[in-house]
């Protein structure tokens, strides 16, 4: 109405469109007003930073995110790179340095350490390999990240339980209790025992955590069966087994279907003075089991079990030496000595 009233025929004065411009603005402006508040009423959205921009370096390895928070130029990465001085072994995750020429597999595991990003541990198969259980191997990159992490790939596990984590050589990873139950996932029970056995001989576990272990939250994770089934089958109260041969040896015994053998068994001579340990015994018949490996093919040592074998037999036990190659390749013929022989104690 206001503006009707003015005479259109002549031409409007400058006050005129400075009047309307005005007048429009804050009719518009309260129009929008109740929308504008409930904008700012609604809470936004918490920022998501990716895990990709999470500052790592570990082994002269190093993500892009780092170098560029360094102050290196993303024109002299690229130029590194394609110069040789530097090699990408994921995207954005670079080589830069030299590595430890005695331990090689660090920078492979860095690798996959940072490209998990922010809480990733490596865990099951890689990190039994740091942890030294026996017959482990180092081309496993297995890795365990958060429930939520967008990380995906055949050797990428999700957990949505708090697990335990440790640090070797600079590397995190899953405890070594963490990882027994883990490796359930990939071993059969033999493979679980064997790591369980060198976890026992040194001294990163016992028994009675693991149980406890598994009565907790990690103990419905996959894999806990198949330690939970382990521990059920080994005898109560017995100690780890010596060496990675003489768990081998309790697999081949087990197969015979026999009651298993004491693990080292401390012997004596006539006077009462300690022979040492044989590796498993049987006190009600004498007989005694001793599995040579590696170790045993020298000349003196093998003349100084000679001797202590000669003199635990003047002591009424019988032994049955087992070497290397028959406890791992010719389990056959040491079942049949074992069968032979219980038949004849019986």
């Amino acid at each position: 109405h206001l503006f009707g009233v003015l005479d259109h025929r002549r031409p409007a004065p400058a006050a005129f469109w400075i009047a309307k411009a005005v007048i429009v603005f804050v009719l518009r402006s309260n129009a929008c007003r109740p929308n504008l508040d409930a904008a700012r009423r609604k809470p936004l959205p918490a920022l998501s930073i990716t895990r990709d921009t999470a500052s790592m370096e570990i082994h002269n390895v190093v993500n892009r995110a780092t170098l560029l928070r360094n102050g290196t130029a993303s024109a002299t990465i690229q130029r590194n790179v394609r110069q040789g001085v530097w090699h990408r072994t994921r995207s954005g995750i670079y080589v830069t340095g030299p590595g430890d020429p005695a331990k090689p597999w660090l920078q492979p595991l860095a690798t996959e350490v940072i490209w998990g990003g922010h809480g990733a541990l490596l865990s099951h198969r890689a990190a039994a390999f740091l942890h030294h259980f026996d017959e482990t191997a180092s081309v496993w990159r297995d890795l365990t990240v958060p429930d939520d992490s967008t990380r995906r790939g055949p050797h990428v596990h999700r957990c949505n339980v708090a697990v335990r984590r440790v640090v070797i050589d600079d590397l995190p990873a899953v405890d070594a209790e963490t990882c027994l139950i883990q490796l359930g996932r990939h071993l059969d029970a033999d493979g679980v025992e064997v790591a369980l056995e060198s976890a026992l001989r040194l001294g990163l576990t016992t028994i009675e955590r693991l149980a406890l272990l598994l009565q907790s939250p990690l103990g419905r994770i996959e894999g806990a069966s198949t330690l939970r089934f382990v521990l059920g089958r080994r005898p109560l109260g017995a100690p780890a087994t010596g060496s990675f041969l003489e768990t081998q040896f309790v697999q081949t015994e087990r197969e015979v279907g026999l009651s298993p053998m004491e693990r080292q068994v401390e012997l004596f001579d006539r006077n009462g003075k300690s022979l040492g340990r044989a590796d498993f015994g049987q006190r009600m018949f004498k007989f005694a089991v001793e599995c040579d490996g590696g170790e045993h093919h020298g000349p003196a040592q093998r003349d100084a079990d000679n001797r202590r074998q000669n003199a635990i037999e003047l002591t009424g036990w019988r032994f049955a030496r087992f070497t290397y190659h028959q406890i791992m390749r010719e389990r056959g013929y040491v079942q049949s000595v074992l069968r032979d022989w219980y038949r004849m104690a019986a």
